[in-house]
């Protein structure tokens, strides 16, 4: 081979190692082996966890005002005969209870009555009946329970008529007892002479027994009880 054409060879030689080195040398260098990664020993992620709503509370009690007064009770009260009357066989009783304590109470509808003989005793014959009217008291129609201030009074009246329906005579009548309509929940109870005169009634709730009322009036068809109210006549 002539030496030009070994020179040129070996230059081309040359140029294409050249070449291959500057090419090998561009590529990038090989990723290095870190091994395998264990996730043993170590903590496992959070996980959220749902927080229950606080438990709904009930509304706190309101306290109601309050409703007034209450019931009258026994020794707020004072009983007394407020006068009487008498006209064509038939008698009428008024009363008046006066509250004497310092608070307000209630008090309304009809009084309890019961007939007693002259020892004290209740008088089986006769019955006490509600009513609205009579023949000496027109119109007597109650309000139900009321406020009754201090020193304020609610008047009530008895009638009756003597008056036999026949020949039979009625059963006689020494005193009357009287006690606080039932919604005042009291069994003090006063009595009264059945006759006109206004003597003071035995403070004791007992009735000793003993004769204690000299007069009888004889009490026909009951006695009538109309309702508390506040006015003694109806106008």
């Amino acid at each position: 081979m002539p030496v030009n054409a070994r020179i040129a060879l070996g230059v081309i030689g040359t140029a294409c190692g050249a070449a291959l080195l500057a090419a090998c040398s561009t590529l990038p260098p090989a990723a290095p082996n870190r091994g395998t990664v264990s996730t043993s020993g170590m903590p496992a992620p959070a996980t959220s966890t749902a927080v229950p709503a606080a438990a709904a509370q009930p509304p706190a009690p309101i306290s109601n005002p309050s409703s007034g007064p209450s019931p009258c009770a026994a020794d707020q009260l004072q009983l007394e005969r407020a006068g009487n009357s008498a006209a064509m066989g038939h008698r009428a009783f008024a009363f008046k209870y006066t509250n004497v304590s310092g608070q307000a109470c209630t008090l309304g509808g009809y009084p309890q009555v019961q007939a007693l003989d002259a020892n004290g005793n209740p008088v089986a014959g006769i019955s006490s009946v509600q009513a609205t009217r009579s023949y000496l008291v027109p119109s007597a129609a109650g309000s139900g329970p009321q406020p009754v201030a201090p020193g304020g009074s609610l008047w009530f009246v008895l009638t009756w008529s003597v008056v036999p329906s026949g020949n039979t005579p009625c059963p006689g009548m020494a005193a009357i007892q009287i006690a606080l309509p039932p919604a005042n929940a009291s069994t003090a109870a006063n009595a009264f002479p059945a006759s006109g005169s206004s003597v003071a009634p035995p403070a004791a709730a007992a009735i000793p027994q003993g004769r204690m009322f000299n007069q009888v009036s004889s009490v026909c068809d009951g006695i009538h009880v109309m309702p508390l109210r506040a006015a003694p006549k109806q106008s």
